[in-house]
């Protein structure tokens, strides 16, 4: 046994990025596993930014043009911060690569990803 009274031959489950114990680290990678299974398993299952518009506008009663509109309407910004949330954290799209798409900044991307996963949470929306 060492000083600390640790046996030397114990080895300890750890990633020098995370900081925390073993059980803490542990419960982080298999967290970021899982997301990482669900983006691939949706790219593989087919679904991309265009199913992403399809879901919302049909989820708000809305045509794909109005969702990816430039339109400031109370109802378009909804349609459009739940595109962002679901492009973002389920399809793995970058806040860039969404500002590019939909022909906004980069913060307001994020703050629409934000405002969309409220939205999502609330209402119960699944992407799929």
């Amino acid at each position: 046994m060492s000083a600390a009274g640790l046996n030397l031959k114990q080895f300890i489950k750890g990633d020098e990025r995370i900081l925390g114990d073993s059980d803490f680290v542990i419960n982080v990678l298999n967290a970021a596993n899982e997301q990482l299974k669900e983006k691939y398993a949706l790219k593989a299952g087919g679904y991309d930014f265009n199913y992403a518009i399809q879901r919302v506008s049909s989820i708000l009663n809305m045509t794909p043009n109005e969702v990816m509109s430039g339109n400031k309407s109370p109802k378009t910004v909804q349609a459009r911060a739940l595109l962002c949330f679901w492009g973002h954290r389920k399809l793995g799209l970058t806040t860039i690569e969404l500002s590019e798409k939909i022909g906004v900044c980069q913060s307001a991307v994020s703050r629409l990803s934000r405002k969309g996963e409220k939205m999502a949470y609330e209402t119960n929306f699944e992407f799929i």
